[in-house]
């Protein structure tokens, strides 16, 4: 533990949260390194997808509700630390493989990483918003990974990676 708390220390990294701060009442700041053409914000969260892959609306509503709900059991009931930067910035969550310039979605359902600039996001594969009850479960559980790297405790690699997806 010591030598992996030396590491993730000592790790180069941005400077977050230091030079931006929204102003009093003005709510949370929004930024897309990607930048995409579409977005769907809500308070917490900002969807944003490209210009192909035939995104539905209602798919959109629903996997914005559901990052939503996540947010109000994880860090509002269960009172587990937001996502890194997220007192400052709406999380982005990007549907991938839509074009654009957006992220890969690499085959996987939805997976948690860090975008070019160094914060926290999630991408979501197109296939993962039309079954909603499917996309309920993979928002929650990309938004728990954002959560658990928000701890700073452990990387995701060897065997720790199991504790992560557990």
């Amino acid at each position: 533990t010591p030598a992996l708390l030396r590491e993730i220390l000592d790790s180069p990294g941005p400077v977050l949260g230091e030079a931006v701060q929204p102003p009093p009442g003005a709510g949370k700041l929004e930024r897309d390194p990607y930048d995409l053409p579409n977005s769907l914000a809500t308070e917490n969260f900002v969807v944003r997808w490209g210009n192909s892959g035939g995104i539905d609306q209602v798919d959109l509503d629903n996997l914005s509700e559901a990052f939503e709900y996540a947010w109000s059991v994880q860090v509002d009931e269960m009172e587990h630390p937001m996502p890194l930067e997220s007192d400052i910035y709406k999380f982005n969550v990007y549907v991938g493989d839509s074009g654009s310039g957006a992220p890969a979605s690499y085959g996987a359902a939805g997976y948690f990483t860090l975008d070019p600039e160094g914060f926290p996001h999630v991408v979501i594969a197109p296939g993962s918003l039309v079954n909603h009850a499917w996309a309920d479960t993979t928002a929650a559980h990309e938004l728990y990974h954002a959560v658990q790297h928000s701890t700073g405790s452990y990387a995701y690699q060897d065997e720790a990676a199991w504790y992560w997806e557990a």
